[in-house]
């Protein structure tokens, strides 16, 4: 991956964006630089990456933890992409264990960077190595290459077979989402909306017990484009697919390997996976297009993955989502992670509650 694809002079969150109001995608963490990893953080990635590091770029600005991601340059004369964390942060240890046990499982069935290598530091650490990409991150706005790279990208991580995935034992996305229990809440009990309605739509008020009945509807994703029966496991395990779970422009990059010829989209931080309906992340994705002037209709007609969907089962995703994004949007952000993630939340609250609206005709 590139430095040079979200390096890009920082702006604050609350100026015009580059991608949104309200939300740069470009400036969102605050990030250690190599310099602050161990010493024993620093050998292991030596190690992960087959020669020593001999200068290290800073940190990339996208993304929301503070551990180090950058571009580095080895004794070898090799160009790669490191990830880094100390045990002090706990979340990014975890995120790139899991990433690392990803991408080892799956290697090329998933359109993802390639992984060089990975370890655990002798005080904790965890060091991720990855192959380097030229690129950037989609999205300034949304172009229809853009769009057409980004949906065969997701239509390939529908294609993995789920046999590929035992390694993983991956849960169920309603199951996942649903271990957060302000959303369980807001389902179960209702929500109070965020105290600043600022970037939500204005109707939100007058339909919110409608849009929680439908995320609360969650049997509707799970078997979603086959008949739903409780006592089908073998209709339930042909539908789910692998899904990546937090596809968003800053876990996108659009660019070419060396010797490559043409561009292709490449998904980051693959650190949330799970199983769910093939549709999940390509429907996850063009809430944001659509916000950039694309037709919802024609994004949705574009590709098999959701062309034939069950149409509640769309609005039930959509409705969920959005949900969440509500009731995290206020909270502090947790350990290591900027305001920022705070910011996106409530914008994507927006784009998907926009989507909804469109889908079900209240527009």
């Amino acid at each position: 991956m590139s430095p040079a694809s979200t390096a890009r002079p920082s702006t604050s969150l609350h100026t015009t964006s580059l991608h949104t109001p309200g939300v740069n995608y470009h400036a969102t963490s605050e990030r250690i630089h190599y310099a602050d990893l161990s010493l024993a953080v620093r050998e292991a990635a030596d190690l992960a990456l087959g020669s020593p590091v001999v200068a290290a770029a800073p940190p990339v600005t996208s993304g929301f933890t503070n551990a180090y991601a950058g571009g580095v340059r080895l004794r070898d004369g090799r160009r790669a992409f490191l990830k880094a964390s100390g045990a002090e942060f706990p979340f990014p240890v975890l995120s790139l264990d899991r990433e690392a046990q990803v991408l080892e499982a799956l290697g090329d069935q998933i359109p993802a960077v390639a992984m060089i290598g990975a370890g655990t530091s002798g005080d904790g650490g965890r060091v991720l190595a990855l192959d380097w990409v030229e690129g950037q991150l989609p999205g300034l706005p949304w172009t229809p290459d853009e769009i057409g790279l980004v949906r065969s990208a997701c239509e390939r991580v529908a294609e993995v077979p789920t046999s590929a995935l035992a390694a993983l034992t991956p849960g169920h996305v309603v199951d996942d989402l649903l271990e957060d229990q302000r959303l369980g809440g807001a389902l179960t009990h209702g929500m109070t909306l965020p105290g600043s309605l600022d970037l939500l739509p204005q109707w939100l008020p007058a339909r919110i017990d409608e849009v929680l009945a439908l995320a609360a509807d969650t049997d509707a994703l799970r078997g979603a484009d086959m008949l739903r029966a409780t006592d089908a496991p073998k209709a339930r395990a042909q539908d789910d697919r692998l899904v990546h779970c937090d596809l968003r422009p800053d876990n996108l990059l659009i660019g070419r390997r060396a010797g490559d010829v043409a561009d292709r989209a490449y998904v980051l931080d693959w650190n949330w996976v799970t199983l769910g309906p093939a549709w999940c992340d390509w429907v996850s994705v063009i809430p944001s297009m659509q916000a950039h002037g694309h037709d919802l209709g024609e994004l949705l007609d574009s590709t098999p993955l959701s062309r034939s969907a069950d149409p509640h089962a769309l609005d039930v995703w959509l409705a969920l989502l959005a949900v969440y994004m509500l009731v995290c949007c206020e909270d502090e952000p947790p350990p290591g992670a900027t305001m920022a993630l705070r910011h996106h939340q409530r914008y994507y609250a927006q784009v998907f509650l926009d989507s909804l609206a469109t889908h079900r005709g209240w527009l």
